[in-house]
């Protein structure tokens, strides 16, 4: 099964809020507005972005039952009782299931209200350069990216075979590109 130990407990936690962030994303700009969705009361139990379809060229509508993007969540207010119903839904998974299936099928159906939709520019796919080019020229333009999320191969496998098992479009030099900046940022090039 295809997801690993930290969000397995998600929700089976007795801290207060909190805020989860992929390691294959990248800071553009500041994310401290969404710590203020930790310290105000919510109706919304999670909140996370709508996943951007890649035949739309756009991303879903979260509050018309769109899934999410599971890259980038924030939880106020964990619930032990979402905790148990996810660990369910773990020890049901098939091996191909991921994370974000589990996820969205926790947030599924009525579960949906309970889900708050944040801004696109919290959690931006690479693909959105290529198979998007105009909604990136606009949030490139506006400076609007607060997280870059390199889905699919990441910028430090350098294993080609497995850059192509994670990722059918790995080799786009679009994509290359971005990899780059992603390294002069770990390098310290770039602040």
């Amino acid at each position: 099964l295809a997801v690993d130990a930290p969000r397995r407990r998600l929700f089976d936690d007795s801290r207060p809020g909190w805020v989860l962030l992929d390691a294959d994303l990248l800071a553009i700009k500041n994310p401290d507005a969404l710590l203020d969705l930790l310290s105000v009361p919510s109706e919304k139990d999670m909140y996370a972005v709508s996943n951007f379809r890649l035949k739309k060229g756009r991303f879903d509508d979260l509050e018309k039952g769109g899934n999410f993007n599971a890259g980038m969540m924030v939880v106020p207010s964990p619930s032990s009782k979402d905790g148990a119903a996810l660990q369910a839904l773990v020890d049901g998974a098939r091996e191909e299931d991921t994370e974000e299936l589990l996820l969205n099928k926790l947030f599924s159906g009525t579960a949906r209200a309970r889900c708050g939709a944040l801004p696109r520019q919290y959690n931006v796919p690479k693909r959105v350069m290529h198979h998007a080019p105009a909604l990136w020229c606009e949030l490139v333009t506006r400076r609007e990216i607060v997280f870059l999320h390199f889905m699919g191969a990441k910028p430090w496998m350098t294993d080609g075979a497995q850059r192509a098992g994670a990722d059918w479009e790995a080799e786009r030099p679009s994509y290359r590109a971005l990899e780059g900046v992603w390294w002069k940022v770990r390098r310290g090039e770039v602040r």
